[in-house]
């Protein structure tokens, strides 16, 4: 993950640093490093002091918890989010997907960890703007709109959250049977050899571009020019 500050740790992190000149944006800054580098299930607060060099009540100076710090790491990602802008429709509403996606799938696991998901509705708001704008842009409205960029937005969440479980728990299902044919299964036998590994990011692409192309094809501004449409 990118430090989401201009000061790096290296240069900031000195033993006998004394306590109050730790910033808030550095302990996030170092708390993703260490997140990125060992994984959500080894942080501790003391392992992240140690990578501080500080004594972990200094932490607690800018954080009261440690679930606090994480709601920051959370924002701190989210807040990445690229909005997108000129270029075609479709272009810069994969792109808002895609972001979402990609910044998301960064700190998921953190994410069952937050005792709320304020911080996180809190750094949507950017992209559920653009989202927003780019549904209005090609026609629609109101409720239309609301749920043209929801589908969007869910499915980037979705993904994010449960892409690398659902297939693989059909494939242990598939080992246990040993691959064997059954009668209420026959298209999934007949397609079996097909269930290769894939890379997660790769599908979400490819769906995120169907939806894209659905979303835009279908567009209240488009419809009405279209060839038999009702004037």
């Amino acid at each position: 993950m990118a430090s989401t500050t201009s000061t790096s740790i290296s240069e900031s992190t000195r033993p006998g640093r004394s306590r109050g000149s730790l910033t808030a944006d550095e302990v996030v800054a170092a708390a993703i490093e260490l997140i990125d580098a060992e994984g959500i299930g080894r942080f501790s607060m003391r392992r992240l002091a140690g990578r501080l060099g500080v004594n972990p009540m200094t932490i607690y100076l800018r954080f009261d918890s440690k679930s606090e710090l994480l709601e920051a790491v959370v924002a701190a990602v989210v807040g990445e989010i690229d909005v997108p802008e000129g270029g075609p429709w479709e272009s810069r509403a994969e792109a808002l997907a895609v972001g979402m996606y990609t910044q998301l799938c960064r700190c998921r696991g953190i994410l069952p960890m937050l005792d709320s998901n304020r911080s996180l509705a809190a750094t949507m708001l950017r992209a559920t703007e653009s989202g927003l704008a780019l549904m209005v842009e090609i026609g629609y409205r109101d409720a239309a709109a609301v749920t043209a960029y929801r589908s969007l937005a869910w499915h980037a969440m979705s993904w994010a959250i449960a892409h690398d479980s659902i297939e693989a728990r059909i494939g242990e299902a598939i080992d246990a049977e040993g691959g064997t044919s059954h009668a209420a299964t026959p298209l999934l036998d007949d397609l079996l050899p097909h269930f290769e590994p894939i890379e997660p990011h790769d599908l979400f692409t490819d769906t995120t571009r169907a939806l894209v192309e659905g979303l835009h094809r279908l567009a209240p501004a488009l419809t009405a020019n279209s060839p038999g449409a009702s004037t």
